[in-house]
């Protein structure tokens, strides 16, 4: 009986220290475990101060709850749908947008490699701007292109453009001896584009030897009045041509084998010029001549030198000579092609 009973004590003993060193484990598992959670938690608030938030989180979530984890996870998960946010207006071309939210992640992810993407686009757009202010285009152009649609770059490439076609129109006019067109289509661009002033230049110093087929004469002269007070009608325009204007004028000649103007003359009755009176008559002269080549001359300094040109002997309005005839009941004003 004794015997059984120390037995037993020493089994009651037993099963208090298992008891015990199963507690004492438990209660170290929990102090360590709390341990490495606070560093976890400790390395992960450093991590976010310093704006590294990917690894943040990871120390984040290995802290289990540890604190206010869920509100550093929270924030974070916040700024991963700002880089989200970013990364698509980068996509989109809205640079400025993009560059203002990676700015609040600097560090997150790639964030700050795409701010410096933006940065050198940025370069290149200011570059752009520099040498089109510079009037080099196509150089400008080059670097609008390579600032992939930055800011408003793709107006300015889409007015380069513009500029590029008016100015290879010109050159094509200027190379088929169309240099009226051709100094239009240069003047058009509304600056000097490349070398257009000095092809402006070379043209204007053809323009006297140029002549105009009918149809460009009935434009020049028609355009002279753009309220549609006076025009001239349509009419035969064969090679001998016979129109009228809306005053009563009779315009009649011939034209070259290429259609250009080799004759043309302007009929006045009598009647006509009573009613013209001498200003009249001399305005619509001027206005006649002028529609012959009027880049060769302002239409205002033709008017005030008009007298020259309304007498017999006449002179020469660039590759035609003028003058001033009479034949039975009219007055002509004639211009003939000077070879």
């Amino acid at each position: 009986m004794k015997m059984c009973f120390k037995k037993w004590k020493y089994s009651a003993y037993a099963a208090i220290l298992l008891i015990m060193a199963a507690v004492f484990l438990s209660l170290c598992g929990c102090i360590f475990g709390s341990r490495e959670a606070r560093a976890n938690y400790e390395k992960g608030t450093e991590y976010y101060n310093d704006g590294l938030y990917k690894e943040a989180k990871e120390c984040f979530l290995a802290a289990e709850n540890y604190s206010n984890t869920k509100e550093f996870l929270s924030a974070i998960a916040e700024y991963e749908n700002l880089y989200l946010e970013g990364v698509e207006k980068v996509k989109n071309h809205d640079y400025q947008d993009a560059y203002a939210i990676f700015k609040i992640i600097p560090k997150y992810e790639n964030a700050g490699e795409y701010m410096v993407y933006m940065d050198q686009l940025s370069e290149k757009y200011e570059e752009g701007k520099r040498l089109y202010f510079e009037k080099k285009y196509f150089s400008a152009r080059s670097c609008f292109i390579e600032s992939n649609s930055y800011s408003n770059s793709d107006e300015y490439v889409e007015n380069i453009d513009a500029m590029a076609k008016l100015y290879n129109l010109g050159m094509e006019l200027m190379n088929s001896g169309r240099y009226s067109e051709a100094i239009k289509a240069f003047e058009g661009i509304g600056t000097e584009f490349e070398d257009s002033a000095e092809w402006i230049k070379i043209c204007r110093e053809k323009l006297p030897l140029q002549t105009v087929s009918i149809k460009e004469y009935i434009c020049n002269f028609n355009d002279q009045y753009s309220d549609g007070a006076v025009k001239i009608n349509s009419g035969s325009m064969d090679k001998e041509f016979q129109l009228s204007d809306s005053r009563g004028v009779l315009i009649s000649g011939s034209a070259e084998t290429n259609g250009n103007i080799r004759l043309i003359m302007f009929n006045f009755s009598t009647e006509l010029l009573d009613l013209l009176g001498e200003e009249g008559f001399k305005t619509a002269a001027a206005g006649f001549i002028h529609a012959l080549n009027p880049e060769f001359m302002q239409l205002d300094l033709l008017f005030s030198d008009i007298d020259r040109y309304l007498t017999e002997h006449g002179a020469d309005y660039g590759c035609m000579h003028i003058k001033l005839r009479s034949f039975e009941q009219m007055t002509i004003l004639e211009a003939d092609r000077v070879y």
